[in-house]
């Protein structure tokens, strides 16, 4: 566990997101719709969590397959979205 008290991600999760990041950053600066708005906490300690979702093709050994992305944004105090993470899934076809 990591000292915040949750699992740690093993080195293959972790490398997995990291090269997820192009494909978030585009998610970012394209997108016109927001997925999901989640509001936590109360008073001064509340924060809003956005949703981005996008289908990627993306190059996993040597295949092209296609990924659902998805980004986590949260904002701050001064109404600033922040990149908090990012996290993908394979699409099944039919």
């Amino acid at each position: 566990m990591g000292q915040s008290g949750y699992k740690k991600r093993n080195t293959g999760d972790v490398f997995r997101r990291l090269s997820l990041l192009p494909h978030a950053k585009q998610i970012i600066e394209t997108s016109h719709t927001i997925q999901n708005k989640k509001f936590k906490g109360q008073g001064k300690y509340k924060r809003i969590f956005y949703t981005l979702e996008a289908l990627v093709n993306d190059l996993e050994r040597g295949k092209l397959v296609e990924k659902k992305v998805r980004v986590i944004l949260i904002e701050d105090n001064k109404g600033h979205k922040i990149f908090l993470s990012v996290m993908s899934k394979d699409v099944q076809k039919d």
